[in-house]
């Protein structure tokens, strides 16, 4: 990519402390290209102060290829221009912004020359006290004429919540590096590596069991009896936030994600070189009403009034179905994302894999300029076959719609019809109207990127099975054009003729009109913005060590004259 080869140095530091103008400076005068393909690990103590971390971490992006931050005793202090009301609050407060930045702060393979590569393992800390932990406090005690306790700034700049079941400060930041020294070790033992932390040994076994019902406190205590490390869900409550079972389902789902609870396809190790695939599947059952030959449903006798104290048809809300869908209908076809996930592991594992009638064997399709704002080109994907692009893969380079909600309504539309989907916004969609909640363009881009990511899909560098043994790189790339004042060499613009009016044609131009963008700053154009959110992508290695891009086929949505 340029001059740049992929033979990565990795660099780290600490204590930076940019509140000072002189560590400022000397951080800006860093060069721009000597480090750009380097790896920066930076170690905490940056600044208490959003703002500037935030201008910090992205002047350290322009110079290095990655970087990594771990927040310091200093990022925890608190300012009367926090959003955060205490010192945990600000830490998960960072953590949001390192990934909105896409700063690392989690377990990273990070490649560094052909064949070889590095595990960054960000973890996070806090020191215990004396009176905390006697036996593993680094704390050394002052001699008899110091007031240490006094000025040190952490017992001023710190503001900690009240802590429960006796869990300290240490205890609090060492339990959120537990899923990373899990992760670790899934990846050794994944592959064939030897890994030990602490005691934990690798050789685990399934357990499976349903129906706790743990509103018993019978249940409850055996449950908790447990030695520790070794369709009920669907009724309403009068306290449930959600107002239907549907809604409390994905209430449901995303608990899970939020605790780490696993509701996806999973592969699991269990002892070195054998692992199992956990598959959560997600159903109901279908009434002998709904589906006479499906149904498990059985009749009851005469005498028995099983429909009335079946508590489902008492406890369970409903939302008013489409388009004839069934509850089991609607069930199975959330596990059809799963099952081609499925089926796209077994085919890069080299393995046969058949679902109902689908083979594998994928074609790729790019099209753009849907314009779905009119209701014929609404009609025409509308009428596109359910089945028989099914096992195909849609590129979809932009033009769409301005309306956010069309726009979500259209891509979900798409995901039914193709195994997968990626997306890329054209001008179009950077119209503004009345309606967006975004203020700019900018703003207005960036909230799609998140649409995608909420539905799956894909706005960044993926690797696409196609047939056994061969894929593809899909790698979606961010553009705007510039104009000839912004950029007279590099312009597509086309000049009107002698014969057409200039300042008639770019008044016509809806881009002018539709578009608000933000000031610029340091002189970068549009053009500028969006190449630049390229580098990371181009940058980043993927299956394989690569440190440059070779398309044999380049998707262009459109250019019209610009």
């Amino acid at each position: 990519m340029g001059d740049t080869t992929l033979g990565s140095r990795v660099f780290a530091l600490s204590d930076l402390h940019v509140d000072y103008k002189e560590n400022r400076k000397l951080l800006d005068g860093w060069p721009d290209k000597k480090y750009s393909n380097g790896v920066l690990v930076v170690a905490g103590d940056v600044t208490d102060n959003m703002t500037l971390l935030e201008t910090t971490l992205k002047g350290l992006q322009l110079k290095f290829r990655q970087v990594f931050f771990v927040p310091g005793n200093h990022e925890l202090w608190m300012r009367s221009d926090d959003k955060s009301t205490e010192s945990i609050g600000k830490f998960h407060a960072i953590l949001a912004l390192c990934a909105r930045l896409g700063v690392g702060t989690s377990l990273t393979r990070v490649p560094l020359s052909a064949g070889d590569h590095v595990w960054l393992v960000p973890l996070f800390s806090w020191y215990a006290t004396p009176e905390e932990d006697p036996d593993n406090s680094f704390y050394v005690r002052p001699s008899a004429v110091c007031r240490q306790r006094d000025i040190w700034m952490d017992n001023h700049m710190c503001v900690w919540p009240t802590p429960t079941d006796g869990q300290t400060r240490a205890d609090y930041f060492a339990d959120l590096n537990r899923s990373v020294t899990e992760r670790l070790r899934y990846y050794y033992h994944a592959s064939g590596l030897n890994w030990t932390m602490g005691d934990t040994t690798l050789g685990s076994r399934v357990f499976a069991l349903s129906d706790l019902h743990v509103d018993y406190k019978e249940n409850r205590k055996l449950l908790d009896g447990w030695p520790e490390r070794r369709n009920h869900e669907l009724w309403m409550r009068s306290d449930d936030k959600s107002t239907d079972s549907i809604g409390k389902f994905h209430a449901i789902l995303a608990l899970c994600a939020r605790l780490g609870v696993g509701t996806s396809l999973t592969r699991v190790p269990l002892s070195a070189g054998d692992h199992v695939w956990l598959v959560p599947l997600f159903s109901w059952y279908a009434t002998p009403e709904e589906d006479p030959d499906n149904s498990f449903y059985v009749r009851p006798s005469a005498v028995c009034r099983q429909r009335d104290i079946w508590m489902d048809n008492h406890m369970c809300v409903w939302p008013t179905p489409t388009d004839g869908q069934t509850r089991a209908d609607y069930f199975a076809d959330l596990n059809r994302s799963v099952t081609e996930r499925l089926r796209y592991y077994y085919h890069a594992s080299g393995l046969n894999w058949t679902m109902g009638d689908t083979t594998l064997g994928s074609r790729v399709f790019a099209l753009s300029d849907l314009h779905v704002d009119y209701k014929e080109n609404r009609k025409l994907l509308d009428g596109w076959p359910e089945k028989k692009y099914s096992n195909d893969v849609l590129v979809v380079a932009g033009d769409v719609t301005d309306n956010m909600t069309l726009l979500e309504t259209t891509l979900k539309g798409l995901q039914l019809k193709f195994r997968q989907v990626f997306f890329v916004p054209g001008n179009h969609e950077l119209w503004m109207r009345s309606d967006d909640k975004s203020t700019d363009s900018i703003g207005k881009f960036h909230a799609i990127l998140a649409l995608c990511a909420r539905l799956g899909v894909g706005t960044s560098p993926t690797r696409v099975p196609l047939s056994a043994g061969d894929h593809v790189w899909l790698v979606p790339l961010f553009s705007w054009y510039a104009t000839p004042e912004e950029d007279p060499d590099n312009s597509f613009y086309v000049r009107p003729s002698a014969g057409e009016d200039e300042a008639r044609q770019r008044d016509i131009w809806m881009d002018n009109h539709m578009c608000v963008w933000p000031t610029p700053t340091d002189g970068q154009t549009r053009a500028d913005y969006f190449a630049d959110l390229n580098r990371s992508v181009t940058e980043r290695s993927y299956d394989a060590p690569v440190s440059w891009l070779n398309p044999t086929v380049h998707v262009f949505g459109h250019q019209h004259r610009n």
